[in-house]
This record gives structure tokens, sequence and C-alpha cells, in this order.
């Protein structure tokens, strides 16, 4: 059995202009936030100038360019169909059992009927 827990973030509300960057920093921030613990991690401050804030973002390209690809099918959906004016962005973290300890990140973006997951 699963240990799972679900946490709901309120309802952000903006402009289709700041989609990308909204997700980017708010993916960025959750990354780096569950990475911190017995590891060592890489990361840089990036400033938002479209936000005007600051967030911490992991300096692996492999989890960037997870991070980006999902960010442009993301946004994507909302630019091939002007309709859409709702989606939710779901990233689930989980360990599997096996001889070797790993931890693995599932992220999750929606919009409608359709779903992007990837896990790495």
């Amino acid at each position: 059995m699963l240990n799972v827990h679900e946490h709901w973030l309120e309802e952000m509300r903006l402009s289709r202009a700041y989609v990308k960057e909204c997700a980017r920093a708010m993916l960025h921030t959750i990354l780096f936030q569950r990475s911190i613990g017995n590891t060592v991690v890489e990361a840089r401050t990036i400033w938002s100038e479209q936000l005007e804030l600051a967030y911490c973002k992991l300096d692996d390209r492999e989890i960037n360019e997870l991070v980006e690809t999902k960010i442009r099918e993301f946004a994507d959906l909302f630019e091939r169909d002007p309709r859409k004016s709702t989606g939710c962005v779901c990233v689930n973290f989980f360990t599997t059992k096996n001889k070797k300890p790993s931890v693995r990140m599932n992220l999750k973006l929606q919009s409608g009927s359709q779903n992007f997951t990837v896990a790495v």
C-alpha cells in the first residue's frame, strides 16, 4: 500500500502571458524544496522580471529539460484552443522498493481531458 499525501495549492488566476513563467517558478521551487535532504544539491537563484520575484532552480540538465518540455506542452494546450481557460499541474513523488533505494518523480500536467505524465 502506498503512503500518499496530497497538498492542494489555492487556485491561481492569471493572464495567459504569465502561464509559462508562473509554472516554471512553481515547479522549480517545488523540486528545489523536495531535493533538500541528505544529498548535496547545486542550485541557483533566478530572478523573474515578468513575475517580479526570485526562485531557486536546480542545476540539473535532465530535470530542467523535463520541466521546460512539460511547461511547453501545458502552455500549448491553451494556445491551440483559446476556449480552454483552466488547467491543473500535478507533481507526484514516490520511492520504489527494490534492492537499491531510489526516488522517482512523476510530473503530470493536465488541461481538460489531456494528461501528460513523465517519470524520471
